[in-house]
């Protein structure tokens, strides 16, 4: 076996604390989402399977931010290096992932913040006053669902940004990073419609 470059290992260190980090906060705010669901139902004792369910829920979103990080380095990896040919280093491709998933690790814990300070059984006694709700700094939920699409776009924005930067072709860059997520998305709608 090989020993991975210091490199490689720095950045693969910081990687997985920042995916590990993000579906750590995906777990709890689902958690936290499931049991404010049954206490607004006044549901204080439920049957052992249902408790499964709710803990398979949570394990699965806490494995989306794993996916998508994943995703993104092994398709832009495989894109950039074996169909365009640009050899992008590994460590490089995983140092611009990282640094583009910090806004969204931050955004995520503030929405779990703000949903831990808020959301409790004595303000929300229906689903509209959920949706009605105002958090920290006026925010309502569709500006936090507008944050969040900054976020993703910028998780996006970032990587090809830096490659055109550095004069990595700007097609094989665009192409890379954006068209594995489009049909990933397009084969997804058609399937789900």
């Amino acid at each position: 076996m090989y020993p991975c470059p210091k490199k490689i290992n720095k950045y693969a260190i910081f990687s997985i604390l920042i995916v590990f980090l993000s579906s750590l906060c995906a777990y709890f705010i689902t958690e936290y989402m499931n049991s404010l669901q049954l206490g607004m139902l006044n549901i204080t004792d439920i049957p052992q399977s249902y408790r499964i369910l709710f803990k398979v829920s949570s394990s699965i979103a806490s494995v989306i931010p794993i996916v998508i990080f994943l995703f993104l380095y092994f398709s832009s990896e495989i894109m950039f290096n074996d169909l365009f040919g640009e050899e992008i280093e590994k460590y490089v491709l995983l140092k611009i992932l990282e640094i583009s998933f910090i806004p969204m690790l931050i955004y995520q814990y503030f929405f779990w913040f703000n949903i831990l300070i808020y959301c409790n059984t004595i303000s929300i006694k229906e689903v509209s006053d959920f949706i009605n709700m105002t958090f920290m700094y006026g925010l309502t939920l569709e500006d936090f669902g507008f944050i969040n699409l900054i976020c993703w776009g910028i998780v996006y924005l970032v990587p090809v940004v830096y490659f055109i930067y550095k004069e990595v072709n700007f097609v094989s860059t665009i192409v890379s990073f954006l068209l594995p997520s489009f049909l990933t998305l397009f084969f997804y709608y058609i399937l789900t419609e």
